[in-house]
């Protein structure tokens, strides 16, 4: 009755009065005091728009001043009655609190999510909050030329920490369960803009007074903050498992670890794949458009998370997989090298999530892979080596007719990194060499020659100093005994060069000379010159296996002709330190032109140029 008679310019008025009267020792009276405040603001509070923030700034100092329960629990639905009035205002009043928010903000934010429709109304404008504002800003000692420092920027932080309060709230279950994939998206969006992001300096303050009072027990850094949020997310949208999951593979501190943010998105997408498979097919298709964002790392965040999809037959089963490899393939000319490596990874991942595509999808597939290898913008070969690796899965499930036209310029192309000083690419690249060969039958002449060209190298690779790099030589080997046309050869492989077998050397190498000699004595000269290539290595054992193995030819060849000891060949004056070898290491001259030579492993400091 009093809500409909009371004027227009006396209400405020009275509302001042009961809010005053929260804080009567009287239990009765406050009482009294929060049920006028509740019936006056459903009644009236549809005209007070304007008052929305001095009420809002009243109900927190009452929280602050009174301890009662009961007056607690009424400000708090003092709160969603404002709301469900005026929900723009409350958001903007209530993010305009100072961060870190209080326990009494703090309630305040969860007191919105007692009724669905509206907290779902509430957590769309926070969404959009968290976006509107670019996510950070470079700090002024950058932009004049010093350390970079990206700090972040105030509402977009905000917005985050309130989602992270009404989705700690129960009763926003219903609201988080209907808006998952933006809230996934957005939330996982915001993780990767944060990374390494910095609190303005006004906050770093505020933070450590905070901890030390124990008034909040989450951390305000902007990425912590962002990666809890979404674990909340996650907890409340019924995805416990996914962030259980996550967390047991150490997934949430790899997220917020600069540079190891894409492994841990890596795992937070295998998680998704078999813990949340239904919930994919929308976070896909709000999560391909960030593709083309302009920062970088959500660039790299998107490229991460559904390149790792594509190792999950999920991805299959809910018809994604064309679109994914899609947007996959439109990242090869991206300007960010990682997101380009990724790319790469997540189309070589077809073989694992869905192998029977995998030769449907061939020739699109084997051209990214190509293209990898001949990127021009890669100082370290990032981009090759993991279209190396890559290649080597795809091929598993792909047929000579399907590779036989890029066969020889894949061959060509990859030689160089036998001899590359990261022992990574010296596997990869001898690894799909073996693959290669497979596939050599429809061109054997031409392929052949590259088996002549590489087999040198990989010999005396088994003395890699790398074990990893062993391994790869010896498959690679028995994958090319079969077509060198040498039976005693191939056998030679095959026996002696199993990974679960220690090798003899020494013994092997003189028995491999006895059959190259045999079935190819016109094949010392250049056998001989490749050698001599490795006589300036800086690994040891293979400077030392170098002149074993041409000893041994040698000496085979002259007890097979009685020659004298001038059939030896001329020895290059770059064997002698008089010159430089051909670019691109042994063999250059057979394969035309190549990319800059990454030579047999550093270079010793006392040697000069080769």
């Amino acid at each position: 009755v009093i809500g409909k008679r009371v004027p227009p310019d006396q209400l405020m008025s009275l509302l001042l009065s009961m809010f005053e009267g929260l804080a009567d020792p009287d239990k009765n009276c406050s009482r009294a005091a929060t049920v006028m405040i509740n019936a006056l603001l459903k009644e009236r509070g549809a005209v007070l728009q304007d008052k929305v923030p001095d009420i809002m700034s009243i109900i927190h100092g009452k929280l602050q001043e009174v301890d009662e329960e009961h007056v607690h629990k009424a400000a708090q639905q003092t709160v969603y009655i404002l709301a469900a009035q005026h929900t723009g205002v409350v958001v903007s009043s209530l993010l305009g609190s100072a961060l870190p928010f209080d326990s009494h903000t703090c309630a305040m934010w969860r007191a919105l999510a007692a009724e669905p429709s509206l907290t779902a109304q509430i957590l769309e404008q926070l969404l959009e909050k968290v976006t509107r504002d670019v996510p950070y800003k470079e700090s002024r000692a950058f932009l004049l030329g010093g350390s970079s420092e990206r700090v972040a920027t105030p509402l977009p932080m905000a917005a985050t920490c309130a989602l992270h309060e009404i989705m700690s709230a129960p009763e926003s279950g219903p609201a988080v369960l209907g808006l998952y994939a933006p809230l996934f998206v957005t939330l996982l969006l915001r993780v990767s803009c944060t990374v390494g992001v910095q609190l303005p300096k006004s906050l770093q303050g505020r933070e450590r007074r905070s901890s030390s009072h124990a008034a909040v027990s989450r951390s305000l850094q902007p990425c912590s903050c962002a990666v809890q949020t979404l674990r909340a997310m996650l907890a409340r949208g019924g995805s416990e498992a996914v962030a259980t999951a996550v967390g047991g593979a150490g997934g949430w501190e790899l997220m917020e670890n600069p540079e190891r943010h894409h492994e841990g998105v890596t795992v937070l997408a295998g998680s998704m794949a078999r813990h949340a498979g239904p919930r994919l097919p929308l976070i896909v298709k709000s999560l391909i458009p960030t593709l083309s964002s302009a920062f970088d790392s959500q660039r790299i965040t998107a490229t991460a998370f559904l390149a790792e999809l594509l190792s999950s037959n999920v991805v299959n089963d809910l018809i994604l997989l064309e679109n994914v490899m899609h947007s996959m393939t439109g990242r090869q000319k991206d300007p960010c090298l990682l997101v380009r490596v990724l790319a790469l990874r997540g189309l070589g991942n077809i073989a694992v999530g869905a192998p029977e595509k995998v030769h449907k999808h061939g020739a699109k597939l084997l051209a990214s892979m190509v293209n990898g290898m001949d990127d021009r913008d890669d100082p370290n070969n990032l981009v090759a080596l993991e279209a190396m690796t890559s290649l080597s899965k795809l091929l598993e499930h792909l047929e000579e007719r399907d590779v036989q036209a890029t066969l020889l310029h894949i061959a060509i192309r990859i030689r160089p990194f036998f001899d590359s000083e990261q022992p990574d690419l010296r596997r990869s690249s001898i690894v799909l060499f073996g693959n290669l060969t497979k596939f050599s039958e429809g061109d054997c002449e031409a392929f052949f020659e590259q088996i002549l060209n590489g087999l040198v190298t990989l010999l005396l690779h088994l003395q890699d100093p790398k074990p990893e790099v062993v391994r790869a030589c010896k498959f690679a080997l028995r994958m090319c005994g079969p077509s060198m046309g040498c039976e005693g050869l191939c056998d030679m492989f095959l026996n002696h060069l199993r990974e679960d077998r220690s090798l003899h050397y020494g013994e092997f190498m003189n028995n491999v000379c006895k059959h190259l000699m045999q079935s190819y004595p016109e094949m010392l000269n250049r056998l001989v010159l490749t050698n001599l290539f490795y006589f300036k290595s800086s690994w040891v054992d293979i400077r030392a296996a170098a002149p074993m193995f041409i000893g041994k030819l040698c000496l085979l060849h002259f007890q097979a002709t009685l020659h004298p000891l001038t059939f030896l060949p001329r020895v290059p004056r770059a064997a002698r330190g008089g010159g430089p070898l051909p670019p691109g290491g042994p063999g250059a001259a057979h394969l035309g032109p190549q990319p800059p030579p990454e030579g047999p492993g550093p270079r010793r400091p006392h040697e000069g140029g080769r």
